[in-house]
């Protein structure tokens, strides 16, 4: 589970980067004079909606990641293995 929890929030980390960055790139460097750039499929407003979708998509994703990887404890503190019954491992700094 959690592997495919990397592997999506990588896919749409990915996207999220290209996305942005063609709207950098479109928005900061200047144009040709007398050529028209190609519009393509959608506006700059409608890639601006995706890429907030996707950053707040990606930001659902690690809540619930996290809050699925977090162990029920009394303080809700993460607790290493070897120290839930007082055990002191040899070779481990305290």
């Amino acid at each position: 589970m959690r592997i495919v929890t990397i592997i999506g929030l990588a896919l749409l980390a990915l996207v999220a980067m290209i996305l942005g960055g063609r709207l950098l790139w479109r928005a900061f460097v200047p144009q040709k004079e007398g050529i028209q750039p190609h519009s393509g499929k959608w506006s700059l407003e409608q890639q601006g909606k995706w890429l907030l979708a996707l950053l707040l998509l990606m930001l659902l994703a690690l809540g619930i990641e996290r809050i699925v990887q977090t162990p029920n404890t009394p303080q809700g503190k993460y607790e290493p293995p070897h120290m839930e019954n007082g055990q002191i491992v040899p070779g481990r700094f305290h």
